[in-house]
């Protein structure tokens, strides 16, 4: 992380540099397809699998995953937070023709569900992918189920412009390969992330201002079909040490819930970031405290927290859990860029944020 300008700035868009790198390269698995983003990894799937009508997904989840599925013209339905292996099965029951079921490993964390029963209580006719999206390396942690695949997005974690793996059940063919190999890349999305992280190093107050103008851009310019990662990206997170990205998520994890566990505030597990790779620090406010009004002291504290997906079309009579989470949670920072010293500021100034 060798020429990063230090800033008092914590959370939001990771700067270029931020990835500590490995002294040698590692090589994608003979299983991984690389693709620009999460959606374009998709529409590669279901356009490999013509046949899936259908789509479930947990309820909680980016606006983006449904709207696309509805755009690709998929009959959907969603199931709850921490819904059980016979619910689901129970809500694709009646369901006819091949689908496809989300399994989300959400905030980094291992997924609830059982994917290995999952698969085969519901059966052939069953694509599953597991939703490791906010991973940059959830398609080495986990086994793709026996139809299906796991996704990551290493463009989301990770100091790069672009970068989303699809890890398949078995080998990908020289047919498919090819084919990945050969559509284009995003260029105009990736080169503006990669501009962004630029702005975002120098610690510049004016650059961050252009940097944040170019990332919220740049999601906005993500295609909705097939495109292969950046050759630049790519050879970069070949690079990235990917025990280091790791060990300092989940250690971060940890030093901040034992600086904020006495605030009363609820995590959403006992022992927080051992289980999977964090992509953030999740917390529960009571409904007592006004979130936005928490939101705002902190970006004051320039402490970049964030409400996720408050904006997810959720029935809280059907997804209790799915609703509190929309309306209550706060994603605290605690990526590979923040040492102890940081995490404890982090910590202060959340406390201070939460009790003022």
């Amino acid at each position: 992380m060798a020429g990063v300008a230090k800033m008092d700035r914590y959370g939001g868009e990771l700067p270029q540099g931020s990835d500590v790198l490995a002294d040698q390269p590692a090589e994608l698995g003979h299983d991984v397809l690389a693709f620009s983003h999460g959606r374009a990894a998709l529409a590669w799937y279901l356009d490999a699998h013509a046949d899936v009508s259908w789509a479930v997904h947990c309820a909680y989840t980016c606006p983006t995953v449904p709207s696309f599925f509805a755009r690709r013209g998929l009959q959907l339905k969603a199931f709850d937070v921490g819904a059980s292996v016979d619910e689901v099965v129970n809500l694709v029951a009646d369901k006819k023709g091949e689908g496809l079921i989300l399994i989300p490993a959400l905030f980094g964390r291992n997924p609830w569900l059982d994917v290995g029963q999952l698969s085969r209580r519901c059966g052939p006719h069953v694509h599953i992918v597991i939703d490791a999206a906010q991973t940059a390396f959830g398609h080495e942690d986990y086994v793709a189920p026996r139809k299906g695949a796991v996704l990551s997005c290493p463009r989301k974690a990770c100091a790069l412009g672009s970068g989303a793996f699809l890890r398949l059940s078995a080998a990908a063919s020289s047919t498919d390969l090819k084919a990945v190999q050969s559509l284009p890349a995003a260029l105009g999305p990736s080169m503006d992330k990669r501009k962004a992280r630029a702005y975002f190093k120098t610690g510049n107050p004016d650059d961050e201002s252009k940097g944040l103008a170019l990332a919220v851009q740049c999601e906005q310019e993500w295609p909705d079909t097939p495109h292969r990662m950046d050759d630049e990206d790519l050879q970069l997170f070949m690079m990235i040490d990917g025990q280091a990205h790791r060990r300092r998520r989940r250690a971060n994890a940890e030093r901040l819930w034992s600086r904020i566990s006495q605030s009363g505030i609820r995590a959403l597990d006992d022992r927080a970031g051992v289980k999977g790779v964090p992509f953030n620090f999740p917390v529960l406010l009571p409904s007592s405290v006004d979130r936005s009004q928490l939101l705002a002291s902190l970006r004051d504290q320039r402490v970049f927290a964030t409400s996720l997906w408050p904006d997810c079309d959720i029935d809280p009579l059907c997804h209790k859990l799915a609703a509190s989470y929309r309306d209550h949670l706060v994603a605290l920072p605690i990526d590979q860029r923040f040492d102890d010293a940081d995490i404890d500021e982090i910590a202060s100034r959340f406390m201070s944020c939460l009790l003022n």
